[in-house]
Parts: structure tokens; sequence; C-alpha cells
């Protein structure tokens, strides 16, 4: 049906997918996390997008890569050449900023403490959530007793291989999902956010702290460094002790949130959706015409 919709005009696929039938047009990749993470995905999803990826990256006229890393990524699994992908970064919405006051919102969803450290995402193994909650046991007893970690997200089974969480440390609070309403003024209202996944594309709740005057603890691999630019305190996702040590500081130095803060707020300023519509649209108007 779509084939015979666009009738040769240029087709926009924005998430990951597309049609193989049409050559003529442009996909976003987002990440290519079912090569690198294939573990944690479902069998059915996984073996699926192994299959469709590589083809779509052939097959389309040209692709956007949501980051310098995801692009480093297409090319290390299908071979195309790197005149074919071009960089347009995701943006941060305007909802998102610092001193929101929502006391109705933080209220409905009945937190335990207003003094809190949030973390946002899905149960999938590569958010890292059980080594965050092993890092946490292990520092709760070094910082005040009022300070709770705040875990907001769920789990999608017939995409994702869950991560079961069975041992819950003290003074931990799941969430499970937030709607948009109530989503600025959680990341508002944090101390700090922890966001320490193992493999991102892009990884928009780091960029949506940032924006929201936040001071951000963040993993250093995958493509979590280039968005934060030096405006995070990263460590190793894969050492638990590492994650320990960064949620103390984070927490202990007032002098180190502070310059986190105003650091994250700078960077966050430099993304926005209309100027990723902006780029996406002058790209889509030169592939059109080529």
């Amino acid at each position: 049906m779509l084939p015979q919709m666009v009738k040769g005009v240029l087709l926009f696929s924005p998430s990951n997918t597309g049609p193989l039938s049409i050559e003529r047009q442009v996909v976003t990749i987002h990440d290519m996390a079912v090569f690198d993470c294939a573990e944690t995905f479902s069998i059915a999803f996984r073996s699926w997008y192994k299959v469709l990826l590589p083809k779509l990256a052939h097959r389309a006229r040209h692709i956007i890569a949501v980051s310098a890393f995801t692009k480093e990524r297409i090319q290390a699994h299908v071979d195309v050449s790197p005149e074919k992908i071009s960089v347009i970064p995701n943006g941060v919405s305007s909802q998102f900023r610092p001193g929101l006051q929502a006391e109705s919102a933080l209220a409905a969803l009945g937190l335990p403490s207003r003094d809190y450290v949030l973390t946002v995402g899905s149960t999938e193994p590569r958010k890292n959530i059980a080594s965050l909650l092993k890092a946490w046991q292990r520092v709760q007893k070094r910082v005040s007793e009022d300070i709770w970690l705040v875990v907001a997200g769920g789990g999608n089974s017939r995409v994702f291989q869950d991560t079961p969480l069975q041992q819950v440390p003290e003074r931990v609070f799941l969430l499970g999902h937030v709607g948009d309403q109530s989503l600025p003024a959680l990341y508002a209202g944090a101390r700090a956010v922890a966001y320490i996944s193992t493999y991102e594309g892009f990884g928009l709740p780091l960029l949506e702290a940032m924006a929201s005057g936040t001071p951000t603890l963040a993993s250093n691999a995958s493509s979590l460094p280039e968005v934060a630019a030096g405006s995070a305190l990263l460590v190793d996702p894969f050492e638990i002790e590492a994650i320990e040590n960064g949620l103390e500081r984070i927490l202990g130095d007032v002098e180190l949130r502070s310059k986190l803060r105003a650091q994250g707020l700078a960077r966050a300023a430099q993304f926005s959706w209309d100027t990723t519509a902006q780029k996406t649209w002058n790209l889509l108007q030169h592939v059109g015409e080529a």
C-alpha cells in the first residue's frame, strides 16, 4: 500500500524501519543495539531487525544517525559509505527546564521523600538498573537517610529481555511508567539523576536531565560522553565501585553539583527539536532534489 501511496515522492522513515521496496527514502537509525547488545532483545525482534537494518541501510538513498557513535556503529555492521550517513542529533523539549514548580504532579506520584536521586529508563539489561541498585545499596549508609533512589520506567517483554528486580535495597521507590505530564517535574525536583546505561544510540534522559538543571551521573560508554560533552560526572557502568563512588560524590559535593548544573544547562541549550527538524528538512530537500 505505502509504495503505491508514495508514487516516487521521497519517503522519510524516522524510526529504524522502513519499506525495503522503496529506494527513494531517507531513514533515521537510532542505534545498532540489535547487533551490539543482541542478548538484550527478544529472539523474534532481534532476528527480524538483524535482517532488516542492513538491507534498509543499503536500499535507502540516505541515512540519518542521531549521534556520531551511532554512525560509527552503522559502519561497523553495514558496508555503506560514510558520505551516505548524516549525523543529526536529537533535541530536547522546552518542557524540561530548571526550577519547575509542580507540587501537584509530584504529590500525585506518592514519592516517599522529596530528596531523591532519579533514574529514568526501561528495565532492559543495557539500562543497567541492577548495577545501580547494587551501588545504591553500598552507598546509602554514607548519605543522608532522607535521600531515596527513585526508579521511573517499565519494560516491554515483546521487544526486550527484562531485568528482574528481585532484590531491591532499602530506600528505593519503583515508580513504573511515568506520564509526560509528570516527568519534567520529576527531573527538576531531583537532587541528581543517575543514567548509567551500558549502551545508548543517543540517550535522551541525559539531555532531559541537563535541560532540567539537574546534576547528572552518567555512563562513560557508547554515545553518552558525546551527548554530555564534559557536562556530567562520568563513571564506568561495568564497575559497581565506580558507580558507588560517583553517587557519593554527586550527592555529597555541593560545589560539584553547582558546577554540573551550570555546565549541563549550557550544553542542553545547544539542542532543540526545532534545530533537529530544520536540519532534517534541509537534508530531505537536498536528497529529494538529487
